[in-house]
């Protein structure tokens, strides 16, 4: 299974607007654009299928994980809303895990932000990675015997 997580890309940053739903700036979307297609030659070269994206309920999330959709060529409809993947939500790794752990997917993205991400890249391979803005990383996980590598790092700039 090919696990990809990838951090939201550039956002608006307005003190008026709460932040969950603050969107992205113009270069954030640029950027979800750009990720989408390294994401796509990424997983082509890896043999993977991606066929699920999760995201964080934050505007930002959502946006970056529709983009993406959209370059990798996936309905609309296989971007799914996952509430653990918001900042700041007890237990959210942990619920993370095991919605992915429980996928029969062969290929999913999860969009959320750098804090949880990191700790979901320890859980799932060992290695503790903090993703900057619409940067990503693969995961080669074994569903059989639960052991998983990092197998890239991959920046929206990768592929320009």
């Amino acid at each position: 299974m090919l696990i990809i997580l990838a951090r939201h890309a550039d956002r608006e940053e307005l003190p008026t607007v709460p932040e969950q739903e603050q969107v992205l700036t113009e270069k954030g979307i640029e950027q979800a654009v750009q990720l989408g297609q390294a994401l796509s030659r990424r997983a082509g070269l890896h043999g993977a299928e991606i066929s699920l994206i999760l995201t964080s309920p934050y505007l930002r999330a959502v946006q970056t994980a529709q983009l993406m959709t959209q370059e990798l060529g996936l309905p609309p409809e296989s971007v799914q809303t996952l509430q653990a993947l918001a900042p700041d939500v007890e237990g959210s790794v942990d619920a993370t895990v095991q919605v992915i752990t429980a996928s029969n997917e062969r290929g999913i993205i999860v969009v959320g932000h750098g804090p949880d991400l990191a700790e979901l890249a320890k859980r799932l391979c060992g290695q503790a990675v903090e993703l900057k803005k619409a940067h990503s990383l693969g995961i080669d996980r074994d569903p059989i015997r639960g052991i998983g590598r990092l197998v890239w790092l991959v920046s929206y700039k990768d592929y320009l």
